[in-house]
């Protein structure tokens, strides 16, 4: 085989999505990710990005979409493995956010 040809395979599109990483993350679920389409496929909102429209409906923060971009940025460009551990993060993070809220209403009520 060729020295420079690489032998993994590429990601497709649809891998690399940014409703697809949201959704690996954990930070949005397949419903939320049909209305933001739905909305973005709007003939007047053409020209929206799904992560604008996300952050604008209040269902996304922009930390959030940059650390799902850097994700998307990793898998487009065959690095799957830290994108990986990125979103096993994301939810670590997401799961951790939720025991300490849980606990913050446990105490004050």
């Amino acid at each position: 085989m060729w020295p420079f040809t690489s032998t993994k395979p590429r990601p497709t599109k649809q891998e690399t999505d940014l409703g697809n990483v949201l959704l690996k993350m954990g930070v949005i679920d397949e419903s939320t990710l049909k209305a933001a389409l739905a909305e973005q496929a709007d003939v007047e909102k053409r020209r929206s990005l799904l992560g604008s429209i996300l952050v604008k409906m209040g269902k996304l923060d922009e930390a959030v979409l940059k650390k799902a971009l850097k994700i998307q940025k990793q898998l487009r460009t065959g690095n799957k493995a830290d994108a990986m551990i990125d979103i096993v993060n994301s939810r670590v993070d997401r799961m951790e956010q939720a025991h300490s809220f849980e606990h913050a209403l446990k105490r004050a009520g």
